[in-house]
């Protein structure tokens, strides 16, 4: 069966009615006139911009890829493991160990007649805190090192090396010898220590000595604690506080300053240029005004040498020694800082820590 079309449509020139694709390419009818190319040695500079010129370079490319070359660092795993393998990565700096109660005198604990509440918690979390502690020794002497011999826990020897590193610290800070005190501190009190020495005159000189002590040194805390972190295998750490009650000597030598004047060079004395107040009769002629008040002439400027003081002290404090086990190798004892006295303030605000702690932890599961 054949579909006779009417004549008028047959005629009718190819157009978009007749196109079943509306993307069939439209007929060229003309081709527009291109302009005439122009010769570019014709062309006329409009702007006075300077053409663009090309730079040497400010290093040579074969410097630059010899560079290059020497810089390609490590893959990330295999940098994190160089670092895990290197003894000097784990750092000695931790901090106080969460838990520890540092025990006061008797007189600064709670009274057991007039609070008797706070008296009995405070003492039932001080042996909380024993047992706690008695288990992490435990830990460290059986736990830590594997085929290896056991690390002594004995509480006479490390209270004799306490002591002679308490002493070595403050004979040292006196001389300024800064490496022989990062031989026997850690970082956390290094940092103060360096502070003061660069804030002490060059002109001023200081001895230190220990006159005697009042009571033996006790230890008050003796904590332990293991390393669970990859990398960390055969490592924990020991932390016992010492109480400390001497009596002390400090010797303070101020040089007199030399300064140039007209005459040359003469000896300075800061302490002669303090004013006197009009109070002071002048027919006290031996008596020098100082800031702590009149002192006769002779016991603070001496024979016009150096200004000697000497001041004794009774010092009632508490130190924190550490002593590091890295890989199954115990390092020695070093001061990691002063302590304060645990007080019942103390205990239940670490308490209220404790279980903010607990339960960020339960909201968020995965952060653990």
């Amino acid at each position: 069966m054949s579909t006779h079309l009417p004549l008028r449509v047959l005629r009718r020139p190819p157009g978009p009615s007749t196109r079943q694709c509306i993307f069939f390419p439209q007929p060229v009818h003309s081709r527009a006139r291109r302009p005439p190319t122009i010769p570019t040695h014709l062309y006329r500079n409009i702007s006075s911009t300077p053409a663009f010129q090309k730079t040497k370079p400010l290093m040579d490319p074969s410097q630059i890829r010899a560079a290059t070359k020497n810089q390609k660092s490590m893959a990330p795993a295999s940098a994190i493991q160089e670092q895990i393998d290197n003894p000097d990565f784990m750092p000695d700096e931790h901090g106080l160990l969460p838990g520890t109660i540092i025990r006061p005198s008797w007189r600064e604990l709670p009274n057991p007649f007039t609070e008797p509440k706070n008296r009995a918690y405070y003492e039932w979390r001080w042996l909380k805190a024993r047992i706690t502690d008695l288990f992490s020794r435990f830990v460290y002497k059986f736990r830590v090192r594997k085929g290896k011999g056991r690390p002594k826990l004995s509480r006479k020897s490390a209270l004799a090396d306490a002591k002679v590193a308490y002493e070595e610290m403050w004979k040292r800070f006196a001389d300024k010898d800064e490496k022989a005190l990062q031989e026997i501190c850690l970082s956390s009190i290094m940092k103060p220590l360096i502070t003061h020495l660069a804030a002490r005159p060059a002109t001023q000189t200081i001895t230190w000595r220990l006159l005697k002590h009042h009571r033996s040194p006790v230890i008050v805390s003796n904590r332990s604690y293991k390393f669970s972190q990859r990398g960390f295998e055969e490592s924990a750490m020991r932390q016992i506080t010492i109480r400390f009650r001497t009596r002390q000597l400090i010797t303070t030598y101020d040089k007199p300053k030399v300064v140039p004047t007209s005459r040359g060079k003469q000896k300075y004395n800061p302490l002669q240029s303090l004013a006197r107040p009009a109070n002071i009769n002048p027919v006290d002629a031996d008596v020098l005004w100082t800031p702590s008040g009149p002192k006769p002439r002779e016991e603070v400027e001496g024979d016009g040498g150096p200004s000697i003081s000497r001041i004794e002290k009774d010092v009632d404090e508490y130190v924190v020694f550490q002593r590091m086990m890295k890989r199954g190798k115990e390092e020695e004892w070093k001061i990691w800082g002063w302590a304060t006295p645990t007080d019942l303030k103390s205990i239940k605000e670490e308490d209220e820590f404790m279980r903010k702690m607990e339960e960020f932890n339960l909201a968020h599961p995965d952060a653990v």
